[in-house]
Order: C-alpha cells, then structure tokens, then sequence
C-alpha cells in the first residue's frame, strides 16, 4: 500500500510538472504555434525519460505511458496526447537531446518532419536528413520521398514477425478498435477479414487521413500497449 501510494504521489508530481508544460505553451502567440507545439512535445518527452529513468522497475515505463496519456486527454483533448504519439515524444527527446538544436530546427520543421525520421535506425541518418530537411526547406512529404527512397524493401508486414498468434487481439489505435487476428497477415471485425492496410484505409477518422490515402498498416495497431511495426523493428535488430 505504502508503496501503491508513493507511486501515486510520484505520478501526481509528474503531471503537475506535465500541465505547466503545456500550459506555458498554449499560451504563446499563435503566429509560433507550430514551434511552441515542437518544443512542448521535446518537453514533455524529456520530462518523462527522466521520471522513468528514475524508477528502476522495467514495467514502471509502460504504465506511465498509459496513465500520463489518458490524464492529459481528459484535459486537453484526445488529440496529440495518444499513448502512440507520448512515446514518440519521449524518442523525440532521447534522439534529439540537445534542447538548443531542437529549437533552432523548430522554427523550421514541422513535429511531422521529426516523426518521419524517428524510425530511421541510424541517428546519423536521423540527423543527416532532419538538418537537410531544415536547411533546403523540404516538406514533409518530400522528406518522406528522400527518406523511403534510400531504404531497402522490407518483406511485407506478418503477425509472426511480432510472435502474435492467431486469434489473438490487437488494438486500432486511431479508433481504439479492438480485433481479431485471423491469419497471419489479415484480422477479423465484425464478421469480415481485412489486410491492415485496407482497414486503416476503411475505418481511419477523417481528421487524421493523410493526403496520399496510402498506409501502412502496421504502424496503426498495437498489441499490448506497443505499435506493432515497433516491436517487428526490435525483434529485427536482435
């Protein structure tokens, strides 16, 4: 109990810090919206790598993401603050550590620039393309085209690749959706089978379609709290 409370104090502390973040940041002039949001994102990640690297428990990482993420949604709103998009913030701040070059590159780059590098697996990549990107004045679809186009063929996307099994679940995220795994590269919703990419295509809010209308399917489903194009990546690099 002691320490369930400790841990509950520990959180409490850490939205505080959370919601004067944000709150500093809302309340810049619009004209900076897009830098104000940018550095508030690299804020809020670095916040929380150093509350999770502070406790010592493996778990104590996943069940922050959770809980820090449905808090600040019931305040401020489901967008922005998904539990997909916490985790990029906090990679956005492992990746990027130096807080004085992140705000140089924010007054240029979009956070959408930043999230089409982060699963580059190279950080000299990373940095090759986000510092190119910033000084020729690259857009973000011309940075995922520069990008994507250097990268070799990955095989297409299987449960297999993840160890999930069939009839297992696995969550939409942009919906919260949940389905079920029919086969090695299909799920079942509502009595029908659907490739992911198709399903996201079918089923994506129209507020966070993008303009190509292409997806790729594993990087809108999680299973058990974690996208799974995130951990077919892990297990490829062990």
């Amino acid at each position: 109990m002691e320490i369930h409370k400790i841990q509950q104090n520990n959180t409490q502390s850490l939205i505080q810090d959370l919601r004067q973040i944000i709150e500093q940041a809302r309340g810049q002039v619009a004209a900076t919206a897009n830098y104000v949001l940018t550095t508030m994102y690299w804020h809020i990640g670095e916040r929380i790598n150093r509350e999770v690297l502070g406790n010592q428990r493996a778990e104590y990482g996943k069940q922050i993401v959770s809980q820090v993420s449905t808090q600040l949604q019931e305040e401020y709103g489901k967008k922005g603050f998904e539990p997909r998009n916490i985790r990029r913030m906090m990679q956005f701040a492992k990746e990027f550590p130096d807080s004085k070059i992140v705000s140089q590159l924010a007054t240029k780059l979009f956070w959408s620039h930043f999230i089409e590098v982060l699963p580059l697996k190279d950080s000299l990549q990373k940095e090759f393309y986000i510092t190119l990107a910033a000084s020729e004045r690259w857009g973000r679809d011309r940075l995922r085209k520069e990008t994507t186009k250097r990268e070799v063929k990955r095989p297409r996307f299987k449960f297999s690749m993840c160890g999930i099994k069939i009839g297992e679940q696995v969550t939409f995220d942009p919906t919260g959706l949940v389905v079920k795994v029919a086969s090695d590269d299909s799920i079942e919703y509502e009595g029908r089978i659907y490739k992911l990419s198709p399903f996201v295509g079918t089923f994506m809010p129209e507020e966070q379609r993008n303009a190509s209308g292409a997806y790729q399917g594993a990087k809108y489903f999680s299973y058990k709290g974690k996208v799974l194009d995130e951990i077919r990546k892990e297990r490829e690099n062990n």
